[in-house]
């Protein structure tokens, strides 16, 4: 599946937010509510975006006005019109013409007080002198001055010292922002194959001409990919959205949205098992008033007066693939490469959950994975271990335990696992699922689900049954599209199972 090339693709897609230097306001041109389309926007099919990837719905750039907010992503327009709080959904106008990169790292800009700064991070020296770089530096570039401020982040000993890494990944995640009479900025650097970065927030003082950093002990190991300041006016919160990654997995959860005070230095992080967030890997921030928005890759939330320790101040919605059924229904198969159908599925709409190809080459044909409210269950050879089995240090935004459900996570009915959740393991056999068949060049790529809800019926450390909610269906009798619809609390929902 040309695993290289998809993985510089995703690497570029995972810096370009960063490298984006248009403010977040919207054109003129775009002042009022866009009308709804004739018809809701179709998913992006194989032919024009990489398969992997047409469920990409990471929101990355939030543009603002009035009148409406408009959350793009790759693909597509996800516009909140004010006026009536509806929700219109179009095709994308998200600028990605320097999605993959190249040559010196340009400097960006961010207005303070009504002028101009310009700022950066680099390494030093730079990885293509071919040496190995011992530092990495931020350079801030005052208005009307030539020459930058220069201060250094970390070295290459204080990340060994911290135990994150061997060797410094490039710093491209940096964001800036108006902090009342000074300049905060954050600096992070993905991580994989040893190269890492520490995560750092940086106050620049425009009078005195001096930088202070905060390295937070909890995220040092996170990469923090935007900011905002958000909540009420006499004590506003910094707020982050942090996720992480590993060679292959450009895209893995972190401690999903941060607060941290400056003052108290306390921090606070909501994640999908333990807040209403809507996806596991949080990318774009707006801070609206009092209010803060949070784009995932699987919807949106808006969090009233910045209060997200309180649930009832969140109001979230999902992304949503659709798909209207002909007359008579659809074949369903219980299995993605299952040859016998299992039933016919009858219903007015299907909502699609993932997209699977039928063999490991490109141009396969595929199918759909669809909801199916009955269910299916399957019994799994591999059970219930403990993270450290494993050689993996257990984080809070974890399951509590390993099982073959590790990535689905609780939602008060049953496990769930949203469009973000799906790791791509692009240099390994791609995404994994439940009951998934090892890798044979020789035949067929087989799993039960990918997305499916769970019920879990049995779990033990040799066996895991779980009945999923979820079918397949070739992929050319359906035609999806995309849609956002709201988030339906559930009340008194019973306890996560295996808490």
């Amino acid at each position: 599946m040309k695993r290289t090339i998809a993985l510089l693709f995703f690497i570029g897609l995972l810096s370009a937010c960063d490298r984006q230097t248009s403010p977040n306001l919207s054109k003129s041109d775009r002042l009022t509510c866009p009308p709804s389309p004739a018809s809701s926007p179709a998913l992006v099919p194989a032919s024009e975006q990489d398969l992997l990837n047409r469920f990409d719905f990471q929101i990355r750039n939030i543009e603002v006005n009035e009148s409406f907010l408009r959350f793009q992503s790759l693909n597509h327009d996800f516009i909140f019109c004010r006026e009536n709080a509806s929700w219109t959904t179009d095709r994308g106008t998200f600028d990605s013409s320097d999605l993959l990169f190249g040559g010196e790292v340009s400097y960006q800009t961010v207005a303070l007080q009504g002028q101009t700064y310009q700022y950066r991070a680099v390494l030093d020296p730079d990885f293509t002198s071919g040496r190995r770089s011992q530092r990495a530096i931020l350079e801030v570039i005052p208005p009307e001055a030539t020459e930058p401020i220069v201060t250094e982040l970390y070295t290459l000993q204080d990340l060994r010292k911290a135990k994150l890494g061997n060797d410094l990944a490039y710093p491209e995640f940096v964001r800036a922002l108006p902090y009342g009479d000074r300049l905060l900025l954050s600096v992070s650097a993905p991580s994989g194959e040893g190269f890492t970065g520490i995560a750092t927030l940086a106050i620049y003082d425009p009078q005195t001409q001096a930088i202070s950093l905060e390295q937070p002990e909890e995220i040092r190991g996170q990469i923090v990919t935007d900011i905002a300041i958000a909540g009420g006016a006499k004590n506003p919160k910094i707020w982050l959205t942090t996720q992480t990654s590993g060679e292959g997995n450009p895209y893995l959860p972190g401690m999903g949205l941060v607060s941290y005070d400056l003052d108290s230095k306390a921090i606070a992080a909501y994640h999908v098992r333990n807040s209403p967030l809507i996806g596991v890997i949080p990318t774009k921030l707006q801070a609206d008033g009092m209010d803060l928005w949070v784009g995932t890759g699987n919807g949106i939330c808006q969090i009233k007066g910045g209060e997200a320790e309180r649930s009832e101040q969140w109001q979230c919605w999902r992304f949503a693939v659709m798909a209207n059924l002909a007359s008579g229904g659809v074949t369903l198969y219980d299995r993605l490469a299952a040859t016998k159908p299992a039933l016919t599925l009858e219903a007015k709409q299907v909502e699609v959950l993932w997209r699977s190809p039928l063999a490991y080459e490109d141009n396969a044909p595929g199918r759909y994975e669809v909801v199916y409210p009955r269910g299916f269950s399957t019994s799994i050879v591999g059970g219930k271990t403990t993270w450290s089995q494993w050689g993996i240090k257990k984080q809070a935004y974890f399951a509590p335990f390993n099982w073959p459900g590790a990535e689905w996570y609780w939602k008060g009915k049953r496990f769930q696992r949203g469009f973000d959740g799906v790791s791509l393991n692009l240099v390994g056999d791609g995404p994994i699922g439940i009951g998934q068949k090892a890798f044979n060049p020789n035949s067929s790529p087989d799993v039960a689900t990918m997305r499916g809800d769970l019920d879990l019926l049995t779990l033990t450390a040799g066996k895991t049954e779980v009945r999923y909610y979820s079918g397949w269906v070739d992929e050319a009798l359906l035609s999806p599209y995309v849609a956002i619809v709201p988030v339906q609390s559930i009340a008194n929902p019973p306890p996560n199972p295996i808490q």
